[in-house]
């Protein structure tokens, strides 16, 4: 296996029953427009394309778009940072599903990114830090409830779907991990403030 880049904030997943697992989350249906944030080395992407759905990946290492490409002929890959991609574009007029293993260090910026693309967003589910996924599905009136919970409970009903141990990534990482699913609300028309 490649070298994971730390300043990526790199850790691959290894158990494919967790795999599943995350995409069991996501309920994949038919002509469904997924995006992939942060394919790495593929291990949800190889599972995604025995789906019948239309995916897209976006990859920031050049190096791991160019493995993504070399194994997998068919897959659409944005070599992008995500937080610069226009989400609109991808959408046209069809809601995504989000799904990925983030990286850590830039969580809470890709919240509010998908928060600022709630317009084109059905579904997102995302493997956090344990830590960040208990503050964002903290509740009003305890002391993990800031402003981003009020972000994410206006646009989302956000739930923590299942805890993921520190011994199923390579490298490593020094903590554990959850899956998030945030379910997007239909909503007629945009908050001004």
């Amino acid at each position: 296996m490649d070298k994971a880049l730390k300043r990526y904030g790199q850790n691959y997943l290894r158990d494919k029953n967790i795999i599943l697992k995350i995409i069991n989350e996501l309920d994949p249906q038919p002509n469904d427009l997924i995006v992939e944030i942060g394919p790495g080395k593929g291990a949800l992407t190889s599972e995604l394309l025995k789906e019948d759905i239309n995916l897209m990946v976006i990859e920031l290492d050049k190096n791991n778009c160019e493995y993504l490409r070399l194994n997998f002929p068919e897959l659409k890959i944005m070599q992008a940072d995500f937080l610069d991609v226009d989400l609109k574009i991808i959408s046209k007029s069809k809601k995504i599903k989000l799904i990925g293993n983030i990286p850590y260090n830039i969580t809470t910026p890709i919240v509010y990114k998908i928060l600022s693309s709630a317009q084109q967003l059905e579904t997102a589910v995302l493997m956090v830090q344990k830590e960040a996924a208990q503050r964002f599905s903290a509740k009003p009136g305890g002391k993990e409830y800031a402003g981003v919970n009020i972000l994410i409970n206006y646009f989302t009903e956000p739930e923590i779907c299942f805890f993921v141990g520190r011994n199923n990534f390579y490298p490593k990482p020094n903590v554990d991990s959850a899956v998030m699913k945030f379910n997007f609300k239909n909503f007629k028309r945009a908050v001004s403030d």
